[in-house]
């Protein structure tokens, strides 16, 4: 019998049982004891991130055209995570002294983070947080001095994390501060 071929032959059997221990079999998502393990690493609430959230302008003219959105995920650890799912961004006017703060919606964005390109697209490394350009005409929006900007993550899971803040126009910007409140 040929010995020097026994090597190559047992390195054929390792390289087949690697490649079938590379396999993925589906998680149960369905069992509590693995609920509770990915628990861990999801994101228990998303924060808008004050004060970088603010009107902004995109087209260089020195006007407003829009909202820079910043969201940072939390996990149960307090540590910011990459999520997955749908993001709703609402603008809506604001109310004084109202059990309710949010009046009429003016705007909504609807935001997919679904591949590795929107993750490229929104998420910075460097900061940890999601960054949105939500583009508007913000003429169109009524004299006001305040907003209330509303945040929801609807995850995979069917799970719902919501975060709201008062969005105030700047002294400085009298395109939107026609009015006042």
């Amino acid at each position: 019998m040929d010995m020097s071929f026994l090597p190559l032959r047992g390195l054929g059997v390792v390289v087949l049982l690697l490649a079938g221990g590379c396999s993925r079999t589906p998680v149960d998502i369905s069992d509590t004891a693995t609920r509770q393990q990915l628990s861990l690493l999801m994101p228990t609430k998303v924060n808008i991130v004050r004060p970088f959230t603010r009107f902004n302008g995109f087209d260089n003219e020195n006007r407003p055209d829009g909202i820079e959105l910043l969201v940072r995920p939390i996990n149960s650890l307090g540590d910011p995570v990459n999520i997955a799912g749908q993001i709703i961004v609402e603008l809506y006017e604001f109310r004084q002294a109202s059990g309710d703060s949010k009046g009429s919606k003016y705007k909504q964005w609807d935001i997919a983070l679904v591949s590795e390109r929107d993750q490229r697209m929104y998420w910075n490394r460097t900061t940890n947080m999601y960054e949105f350009h939500l583009q508007f005409e913000t003429a169109s929006l009524p004299p006001s001095r305040k907003y209330v900007l509303q945040v929801t993550y609807n995850t995979p899971l069917s799970e719902h994390m919501v975060d709201e803040y008062v969005l105030e126009v700047p002294l400085s910007t009298p395109a939107l501060a026609v009015g006042g409140d």
